[in-house]
C-alpha cells in the first residue's frame, strides 16, 4: 500500500543577492546562505515549514548580483480551497523571506526584493512547478 504524503502549499520566490562585505568564493557564499536560511527557520518557529535555497544560474564573480530561489513548503488543512491555501501560504512564505533577509544582512549579504514565480498544492515537498504536457493535434 503507497502511503500518501500531505498536501502542502509550496510558493517559490526569485530574488538576488549581492555580497557587500569582503570578497567571498561561491562556496563562502553558499555557506552562507544556508546558514541564513537555518537561522530564519528557527526565527520563523513553525515545525513542519521547509525551505530549500538554491542559485538560479552560474555564479559570475564575486561583487556581482546572483539571481536565488526561495521554496517554501507549507502544510494546511484539506479542508481549505486551493485559493485560501496558496493566498495564505505566500503571505506565510513572506513572513519567512522577512526572516531570511534580516539573517542574510547579519551576513553582510544584501537581498533584492522577492518576486512569486509559483505557488499552489504539491504532495510532499517536491517544489518544482507541475510541467504542463501537450495536447495531441488533431487530424
Amino acid at each position: 500500500m503507497v502511503k500518501k504524503t500531505p498536501k502542502a502549499s509550496v510558493q517559490v520566490f526569485r530574488f538576488s543577492l549581492r555580497s557587500a562585505g569582503p570578497n567571498r568564493t561561491k562556496e563562502q557564499l553558499r555557506a552562507a546562505v544556508e546558514a541564513a536560511r537555518k537561522e530564519a527557520l528557527k526565527g520563523f518557529g513553525e515545525k513542519h515549514v521547509r525551505a530549500k535555497v538554491e542559485p538560479e544560474g552560474a555564479f559570475l564573480a564575486a561583487g556581482l548580483e546572483w539571481i536565488w530561489l526561495l521554496h517554501v513548503s507549507l502544510p494546511y488543512l484539506q479542508a481549505a480551497g486551493t485559493g485560501v491555501a496558496t493566498g495564505a501560504g505566500t503571505a506565510a512564505g513572506k513572513r519567512l523571506f522577512d526572516y531570511f533577509a534580516r539573517a542574510l544582512r547579519k551576513r553582510n549579504i544584501l537581498p533584492g526584493e522577492p518576486k512569486v514565480v509559483s505557488g499552489g498544492e504539491s504532495r510532499g515537498h517536491k517544489s518544482q512547478p507541475k510541467r504542463k504536457t501537450k495536447k495531441p493535434r488533431r487530424k
